[in-house]
């Protein structure tokens, strides 16, 4: 473990230029370091190349030895031998003799005595090794215990010179560097330590995100490697596949000429061997017609009629016999194609940057069907025409629903694919081709409900008929939900299972007491808001219903409410909808007072009994002006932006809005309160969809008061004279 640990420590203090410890290292403005005396040698015309990275330095006026002393390798070189002194590794580590030690080898990271050094620059193994020698006075930096001596003075560098940025003595400070701004070094040391932390601080993100593109690189490079596995195994599957139908049509094409031309063989042997007879016999006629003719008179004359005869007979055969061939057949073989060896597939290279996928809207209904188009492209940004790509695509709808989405290649470089969702909420479509996301992938939307088939509510919850008159409903971040039942003085708390959990309060003016509880409101950490109509405040709780605070008491004035209704919480401020002050107040949620906006009048601006009021994903307050009729928004500081709403009982109009809710996709849900119903203004204020009528069965109301929406998207209405919570 020695020797690797001062193996570590010579990696850095060894001059590439000697291959032995530094000696009085320079560093070049390059910031690359060598001995004093490498770099006198190096010297030419007052210029220095440097061997690694090859750029010129100019040589200071004084010399080499002007060039800023590398201390940071002096303190390594110290260490080194404080390493080897702690180590007590003083003897030879090769031979039994264990001498003592008079260099170390780099490479083998072993020390050794003289005669093992000789022997080991003497054998072919080891004679290119890199060997620092530890005991030559002219090859080893000692231990600097003190501070270094500046060249021209011999004085102790104590300061630094922050013009020159190098160290100086006392007398230089006085001298060449008196105009200079320098200080003693530990003062200086603190000020860039700090300088250094800031220029330093980005190389943590910066080596984070190279970690993450090393991670991703290799992962690429790891499918990259995959992909070729298995694409030259396809080729492979393929071209055997190929090659065992080509043997088959061979063997297939070879037998039917085999079984067409031997039978025709065989007609033309029978042919052949009738030919050859008929040749004989008339060959044997034509040997005894010599034989007659060149016979004497008298045998002649006897012979003659027995040869007519045998003439005859060969000739009637010979005029018979067929002497063409009875089968004329020319065999030849046709490619299909009229290249013997056509292109049997081809290799596409999608450049997965250069694909685009259309078709996917940023936002969406849920239950509609979305159809997409995936274009596929060379490293040109040419569309391939080809397909062949093992693409692949799925949705992922949060808490754990993740569906498969089917593509289509359509064989032209092009695929589609579709997927519906009936989840609201944020999405993501993932898309890869051979296992890598394309450019964009994955592409996320919104599937906003879609408020038209909001047909009937889930639950109704009404507290086993205990509930007196609900008003405001809230949910916390935690899926608790909280109402304010202003008839039995109480706030009661539910669980995410809708079961009552805790009841909050009685009758009274004490502290945790109410009179007419209106609005609740839950900021971010769970704390709960009762607006306390009847004694004029606003009271904080705990998440397990213990009282912490309350602000606000009965006026007109900075401060003061009159029979408060509405509250919400957001980004640490609280609202609060002060309907007989005909204003909105502005607290921080430790109850210290910001301000108000608003006054009696008929808008904008002006309110008539603002009853609730709040706040989008961009910062605009939303206030519902109940005898107003009609909704109002504003920015966070009271400015004016915005009225909508006019009184009536048709489509979009209201009649005493009494509270409202953004869901996360921008919608607004207004509770119409003496139309019995709510209605559906989407983010840029028109009216999309109404639900609700008076009665007491499903999906109608009595006086709806107050309306929440859940994280899951889940909307709860307080029925106010109905006696009951409906649930969606």
């Amino acid at each position: 473990m020695a020797a690797i640990e001062l193996r570590r420590v010579t990696d850095h203090v060894t001059c590439p230029i000697c291959l032995q410890l530094y000696k009085n290292p320079k560093v070049l403005p390059c910031q690359h370091s060598y001995c004093q005396e490498c770099l006198i040698k190096l010297e030419k015309d007052k210029k220095i190349t440097c061997p690694e990275c090859r750029k010129i330095a100019e040589v200071p006026a004084k010399g080499v030895k002007d060039f800023p002393t590398n201390f940071t390798l002096t303190h390594l070189i110290d260490d080194f031998f404080l390493r080897r002194q702690d180590s007590g590794t003083v003897n030879c580590e090769v031979c039994v003799e264990k001498d003592l030690v008079t260099s170390f080898c780099v490479t083998c990271s072993l020390f050794m005595c003289q005669t093992c050094q000789t022997f080991h620059k003497r054998s072919r193994d080891t004679h290119q090794h890199v060997i620092v020698y530890l005991e030559e006075p002219s090859q080893v930096a000692q231990p600097q215990k003190t501070l270094p001596k500046c060249p021209d003075h011999d004085l102790e560098l104590k300061f630094y010179c922050d013009t020159c940025e190098r160290l100086v003595c006392v007398y230089c400070t006085m001298n060449e560097h008196a105009k200079h701004s320098h200080g003693a070094i530990k003062k200086m040391a603190a000020k860039h330590r700090e300088q250094l932390k800031k220029t330093t601080a980005p190389l943590d993100a910066m080596i984070t995100k190279l970690s993450q593109a090393h991670e991703n690189i290799t992962d690429t490079k790891k499918r990259v490697i995959q992909q070729h596995k298995t694409v030259d195994k396809d080729i492979d599957q393929f071209f055997d596949y190929v090659i065992q139908k080509v043997e088959q049509q061979r063997q297939q094409l070879k037998q039917e000429l085999h079984n067409k031309v031997s039978g025709k063989v065989k007609l033309l042997a029978s042919q052949l061997e009738k030919v050859e007879s008929v040749q004989a016999h008339m060959m044997s006629v034509n040997e005894l017609a010599i034989k007659v003719k060149e016979s004497c008179d008298d045998e002649m004359l006897s012979g003659k009629l027995q040869l007519v005869h045998r003439v005859h007979e060969v000739t009637d055969v010979y005029n018979k016999l067929q002497t063409n061939p009875i089968e004329s057949y020319a065999y030849c073989f046709t490619p299909s194609h009229s290249d013997p060896f056509p292109q049997l597939g081809v290799l596409s290279y999608v450049h997965l940057p250069q694909c685009i996928i259309s078709d996917v809207p940023p936002t969406m209904l849920s239950g509609d069907e979305v159809q997409f188009t995936i274009i596929t492209k060379d490293i040109r940004g040419t569309p391939l025409t080809i397909g062949g790509g093992i693409t692949k695509a799925q949705l992922d709808s949060g808490r754990g629903n993740i569906q498969s989405v089917t593509v289509k290649d359509n064989n032209n470089g092009r695929y589609t694919g579709s997927f519906n969702t009936e989840l609201v909420g944020h999405h993501q479509l993932s898309v890869t081709i051979g296992g890598q996301n394309i450019k964009g992938s994955p592409f996320s939307f919104i599937a906003s409900r879609d408020y038209s088939k909001l047909s009937k509510s889930n639950k109704v919850i009404n507290n086993n008929g205990k509930m007196g008159q609900p008003r405001g409903v809230a949910v916390s971040n935690d899926h608790h939900w909280a109402v304010a039942d202003s008839t039995n003085h109480c706030v009661y708390i539910f669980n995410e299972q809708d079961q009552l959990v805790r009841k909050i309060g009685s009758h009274g003016d004490g502290a945790g007491q109410f009179s007419a509880p209106r609005g609740v409101s839950f900021d971010d950490d769970n704390f709960l808001y009762v607006v306390d109509s009847e004694n004029h405040t606003v009271q904080k709780f705990d998440n397990t219903g213990l009282y912490i605070l309350q602000f606000g008491r009965k006026g007109s004035s900075d401060k003061e409410l009159n029979r408060p209704v509405g509250i919400t919480v957001h980004h640490n401020k609280v609202y609060v909808a002060d309907r007989c002050n005909h204003c909105i107040s502005l607290y921080q949620t430790d109850g210290t007072y910001c301000f108000s906006f608003g006054s009696y009048g008929n808008g904008p601006g002006p309110f008539q009994f603002p009853f609730d009021v709040a706040v989008t994903s961009d910062n605009t307050l939303l206030v519902a002006d109940n005898f107003g009729h009609c909704i109002q928004s504003f920015q966070l500081d009271g400015t004016f932006i915005h009225k909508f709403g006019t009184k009536g009982s048709d489509e979009g109009q209201l009649n005493c809005p009494s509270s409202l809710a953004v869901d996360p996709n921008g919608f607004i849900l207004v509770t119409d309160c003496n139309n019995h119903r709510v209605l559906v203004f989407n983010k840029y204020y028109n009216h999309v969809h109404s639900f609700g009528s008076i009665g007491t069965g499903n999906n109608q109301f009595n006086s709806p008061y107050s309306i929440a929406i859940a994280s899951n998207e889940s909307i709860y209405i307080s029925d106010t004279n109905n006696k009951r919570i409906v649930i969606y």
